[in-house]
């Protein structure tokens, strides 16, 4: 979770633009080519930056949040933001930096849609990569815009063009805008901020320019100064050398914006080209010759948003602050959609809540670690809003849900931050430099999903089980701050926290009684465990199997014991009715670690049935082919993976059957021509003994045990077996077998 000081954030927003093509698509009523969530329903793509091109589009984003600061040690640094190669790339390296008047260690990047777009519920989702590194703390997630930007007439930004084009300059040495000062409002506890912005679109005029029709700046600026002192008649001087350089290198016209994104509220007005004397108008100054705007123009928001000021004697930059009656953020929530730590690791990432502000009422809640394998490839990472309701999702799967009314209920604005240290002994070092935040897509829909979580917990006649919302503490005491998600549709849950957690589910659990059940987890805790049980003590009889964890816990049986942390989805099937049986109430779950994080376990294709699954047997060909020399005796076992791609056996056997024997403390498989030594697996199978000398041969159905590792017999099936046999007709010292399905 966010380990936030009282800083104000910053925030981007996008106004929609259609393609032509698919301005096309839509009015003819196909909608078919958006992307959707994967979360089913129906929605509507309000915004979508697929980062193409090579610029940052200024109108979706913005650098920062609403306000100024970024959280950690490393300052915004407009040159650690860069877009190319289809992906926004945001940098960390170990270049001081100096933003909003705070000196910082190290430079990275931070954007928002703050003032270009918000929304109110939908689908929020990012597809990115990271590179891990104790330092790193990359994130997305939103932050809400309750008073609507408040006073919207106090924003102001002022254009400036200047025509180079028959300057004979080729090479810029340097560059310096020069503005003298009408008034520059500033003071210690409410320092001023000017911005100054390249403009690619030159075609604006002075004489129609408004706040509507404004051209779109790089939000990357080219330079700020913070908490300046300028006197009436003074001038500031702003280095302009590179922006003029590439403008030079090009159609040799210079067109740049003057902007405060961070919401001061101090107003900085200079003379404009219209100031009678010639001497205070602005002025750029190249390579020590001195030109004159060509245009220049402030335009406002608000009711003014479609007047023209082009003619004014003076240029201004201002905004407005925040609704003070509103600072604490108590009417809503930040969401951490995606936000991890370097020292966490390359597999993890976690989501977060905060409300009730940052101070002494401050309130948070969290779930993580989640399991992603590999956060150095692309993943996608979502959240689902809606009235009282956050759900976070990663590649789809859900991975943490809040239903609450102090879900966020205002609109919000997006961010994406590569921001630098935190907490939890994440302190940057020079190993952070050059590493990446790398995002291919920000998407956000409009829209309500479809499908939910069942009621209650129910198995279904081939013995698959769905979750529902009736779980409830297990074991009475020990589950504290723990957070149980299930999936739509209950096709799994996860728990975080310090968890011990029941679903209500009735059972008689047999001797042919089968649980089988997959993990999944980036971070196991003190206990990981899954089972049933029949009532609510999970210090009496043996019921939970451990599956992995720091504690050897002496109550849960440890046949199991083997689960490794963020290695990805594993499938476990235990003969339940070999360590207990009768009649069980509830599947029980321990999901246990005192400090109530680092701890994560996501479970799922929950199956309780009698006896083994039917195995296909596969194709049987010509039968099982023996070396005619061969005598003693041995057996027929069934390999899951093919025998000719396992072995090198006879081509024409049977894909999945080969003829087995044990000789001096080895497995030997029958090729036909001589034997090959194997080990065995744990999917292998000795389904009929033979004896070679004989040829005679003789089915496992019904028998049990193990030989020499191999498991021995099968419950039921329709094969027959058949000695002296190849390809349905007589043929000695082979093997034909028949059928189709046999059970384990």
């Amino acid at each position: 979770m966010k380990n936030h000081t009282p800083v104000s954030s910053r925030s981007l927003r996008r106004a929609r633009v259609f393609a032509p093509a698919l301005l096309l698509a839509l009015l003819a009523g196909s909608l078919s080519a958006q992307p959707q969530p994967p979360v089913p329903g129906t929605w509507q793509l309000e915004f979508e930056d697929t980062f193409d091109g090579t610029t940052l589009n200024g109108a979706n984003w913005k650098i920062g949040m609403a306000d100024a600061g970024i959280e950690g040690v490393g300052g915004n640094n407009p040159k650690n933001i860069t877009v190319a190669g289809g992906k926004l790339t945001l940098k960390a390296t170990t270049t001081p930096v100096v933003f909003c008047g705070k000196s910082n260690a190290y430079s990275t990047g931070e954007i928002s849609t703050f003032l270009n777009f918000k929304q109110q519920y939908g689908y929020f989702e990012m597809r990115a990569r990271w590179d891990t590194a104790t330092g790193m703390w990359p994130a997305f997630w939103l932050m809400p815009e309750r008073d609507d930007y408040a006073t919207k007439e106090w924003f102001v930004n002022t254009f400036l063009k200047f025509n180079l084009v028959s300057s004979g300059i080729t090479t810029v040495t340097s560059a310096k805008l020069r503005m003298k000062v009408v008034v520059v409002g500033n003071s210690a506890d409410s320092p001023n901020n000017l911005q100054t912005f390249r403009v690619a679109d030159d075609s604006w005029a002075e004489n129609t320019i408004t706040w509507n029709n404004q051209p779109v700046r790089d939000p990357r600026f080219v330079d700020q100064k913070w908490g300046f002192t300028a006197a009436p008649g003074d001038i500031v001087e702003i280095d302009v050398t590179e922006l003029v350089q590439s403008e030079v290198s090009g159609d040799k016209v210079v067109s740049l914006a003057l902007s405060d994104s961070f919401r001061r509220a101090r107003r900085m007005a200079f003379y404009s080209k219209e100031a009678v004397n010639i001497a205070d108008r602005p002025q750029l100054v190249v390579n020590g010759t001195t030109f004159y705007p060509t245009a220049d123009a402030i335009v406002k928001w608000g009711t003014a948003a479609n007047t023209n000021y082009g003619s004014t004697g003076e240029i201004e930059v201002r905004s407005a602050y925040a609704d003070i009656t509103d600072s604490t953020y108590t009417g809503g929530m930040e969401v951490d959609i995606m936000e991890t730590l370097g020292v966490w690791g390359s597999n993890v990432t976690s989501h977060a809540l905060h409300w009730d502000g940052y101070g002494s009422a401050h309130q948070a809640t969290g779930w993580g670690p989640a399991p992603v394998i590999d956060t150095g490839a692309y993943h996608d990472y979502g959240a689902y809003w809606a009235n009282g309701l956050i759900e976070f999702y990663v590649d789809g799967v859900k991975t943490g849900s809040y239903n609450n009314t102090r879900a966020m209920s205002v609109p919000a604005y997006a961010i994406l931050s590569l921001q630098l240290g935190g907490w939890d002994g994440n302190t940057p070092t020079a190993g952070v430099n050059n590493k990446t935040f790398d995002i291919e897509h920000v998407r956000i829909w409009s829209g309500t999903k479809s499908g939910s979580v069942p009621a209650t917990t129910t198995r279904a006649s081939d013995g698959k089980v769905s979750f529902g919302s009736d779980y409830s503490v297990y074991g009475g005491t020990g589950s504290v701050g723990n957070r149980v998600t299930v999936a739509n549709g209950g096709t799994g849950f996860s728990v975080s926290g310090n968890g011990w957690i029941k679903f209500p589910l009735n059972y008689t659990v047999t001797p042919d009684t089968v649980l089988e059940f997959t993990v999944n987890s980036a971070a196991v805790g003190e206990i990981l465990g899954f089972g049933l049980d029949e009532d609510n003590d999970s210090a009496n009889a043996k019921r939970v199997f451990q599956l992995s964890g720091t504690q050897l816990w002496t109550g849960g049986w440890q046949d199991s014991n083997n689960y490794v942390s963020a290695s990805g989805s594993v499938t476990y099937t235990i003969d339940l009715g070999t360590y207990y049986t009768g009649p069980m109430t509830c599947i029980a779950i321990a999901v246990d670690n005192d400090a109530q994080n680092k701890i994560y376990g996501a479970f799922s294709n929950v199956k309780i049935h009698e006896g083994a699954d039917p195995v296909a047997i596969g194709a049987l060909n010509s039968g099982v082919a023996v070396d005619d020399s061969r005598t003693g005796t041995g057996y027929l076992m069934y390999s899951a993976q093919n025998v000719v791609t396992r072995f090198g056996t006879q081509v024409g056997n049977a894909d999945h059957l080969i003829a087995v024997f044990y000789s001096g403390g080895q497995w030997y498989a029958d090729k036909n021509f001589g034997q090959v030594a194997f080990t065995p697996v744990s999917t292998d199978l000795l389904l009929a003994s033979v004896n070679f000398t004989t040829d005679t041969v003789t089915s496992l159905l019904g028998a049990s045990g193990a030989e020499y590792g191999i498991v021995k017999g099968y419950a039921s099936g329709d094969l027959t077996f058949i000695p002296n046999q190849w390809a349905g007709a007589y043929n000695a010292n082979e093997f034909g077998v028949t059928g189709t399905t046999f059970t384990p």
